[in-house]
């Protein structure tokens, strides 16, 4: 019986001593962008915007999923843009890589407007995450 009681008590032992499991997976955070109309309070889905990273100055060019003919609508956030060979949007959908951006917002017949400071996070697994920052421009009319 002692026998077994100092294997258990071995086996609990190399157990919490053993290293923590460690884990690929990455959540992102990304901040959820909107646009609005300072006098309507409506969406604004085809603003010009361009994310501005601080560390390296390095900018993003970000769209919105819904186009402006639909009025806009609760899926018009923006999101960084790849861009073809001829210039043209090639895909959208992706997220901002890590860091702190400046967002440079303007549209025709609007004052421009920056948001500063806006973070871009991602987690591993075995971190604290916290929700993505969700961020609304305003755009005054001119």
């Amino acid at each position: 019986m002692l026998r077994l009681i100092s294997f258990f008590s071995l086996a609990v032992f190399l157990l919490a001593c053993a290293p923590a499991p460690t884990c690929d997976l990455v959540v992102e955070a990304p901040p959820i962008i909107t646009v609005t109309d300072g006098s309507t309070q409506e969406l604004i889905c085809d603003a010009t915007v361009v994310a501005r990273r601080a560390s390296d100055s390095a900018e993003f060019t970000l769209v919105t999923f819904v186009p402006p003919a639909d009025g806009g609508g609760a899926g018009c956030a923006y999101t960084p843009a790849s861009f073809g060979p001829d210039g043209g949007i090639d895909g959208f959908g992706g997220n901002l890589p890590d860091g702190v951006y400046t967002l440079f917002v303007s549209k025709p017949g609007y004052s421009s407007a920056t948001a500063q400071s806006v973070a871009s996070r991602s987690f591993s697994c075995d971190e604290p995450s916290e929700p993505s920052v969700r961020v609304n421009v305003v755009l005054t009319p001119t």
